[in-house]
């Protein structure tokens, strides 16, 4: 069983609807001014986003509880998906955030960022 996680920009196109869960990363502090095009994936995009918010690592502590949770309910795949304006910061980091949460607790996991139109197999 995988969980399938997917950050996406809702500003390009509304999240897949067929996802079990929708985390808003809207809230996550936008590091566009400081960090410009560097995508979520970049380890300075990171360190702006968790020095601007330090809870932020909190929220997505408790997004891949919520994830871990129902991938133990589940006996199929699990769509999840992270959602910011334009799929190329906030969401991204999240996402990879959350997968290394979950990879560390066992968890098979395939990470695609659509807005980067990237995916890993």
């Amino acid at each position: 069983m995988t969980v399938h996680l997917v950050s996406c920009g809702v500003s390009v196109a509304p999240p897949p609807v067929e996802a079990d869960m929708v985390f808003d990363c809207l809230n996550i502090p936008d590091p566009s001014p400081v960090v410009h095009d560097l995508p979520g994936t970049e380890p300075v995009t990171a360190s702006v986003i968790e020095t601007a918010n330090p809870l932020v690592t909190d929220y997505l502590s408790a997004a891949a509880m919520s994830v871990q949770f129902l991938h133990e309910l589940r006996s199929s795949d699990i769509l999840v998906v992270f959602a910011c304006s334009a799929g190329w910061h906030r969401s991204v980091y999240a996402a990879e955030k959350v997968a290394g949460m979950l990879r560390d607790a066992g968890i098979q996991v395939r990470l695609a960022h659509r807005d980067l139109g990237t995916e890993e197999l």
